[in-house]
């Protein structure tokens, strides 16, 4: 007896082993590439003669099993926050060094910044204050 193993095009010759249990037999493969199999047996078992090509179950990807996935983007996904990282740690440089040559090479008090933002709130709730009573009064 001799089995083959084709895919498209390509094809294996197999080495048939018996089983334990008799009249069953097997041939060790591995494969390695996506899609359909077929396997063609030429010869005489038990003196019947056999010519017949059989398809095999069709070769899935090893996603399918595989856990953890063996391609999963931890991997990328390290490498994506560490670029990130340092992009972020650039920016930040750039900025520091941009309110350097601002305040003239001081660093900027901040609690100034508030009060004037605080202050220029104030001063635009009171303009809305002052319309809504202006417009009661015109009516």
């Amino acid at each position: 007896m001799e089995a083959t193993v084709k895919s498209g095009s390509i094809t294996k010759t197999l080495d048939i082993l018996s089983d334990v249990k008799p009249g069953n037999y097997y041939a060790k493969i591995i494969p390695t590439k996506i899609g359909s199999l077929l396997v063609e047996l030429k010869g005489t078992l038990n003196g019947v003669p056999v010519n017949q090509e059989i398809p095999i179950e069709d070769v899935e990807s090893t996603d399918v099993l595989a856990f953890p996935p063996s391609g999963s983007s931890s991997g990328q996904d390290v490498g994506a926050l560490k670029n990130a990282m340092s992009s972020l740690q650039k920016d930040i440089i750039e900025i520091k060094s941009k309110i350097g040559n601002v305040a003239g090479g001081t660093s900027i008090d901040l609690s100034k910044a508030y009060d004037f933002g605080v202050f220029g709130l104030a001063l635009g709730a009171a303009g809305v204050i002052l319309a809504v009573i202006a417009m009661v009064k015109r009516k």
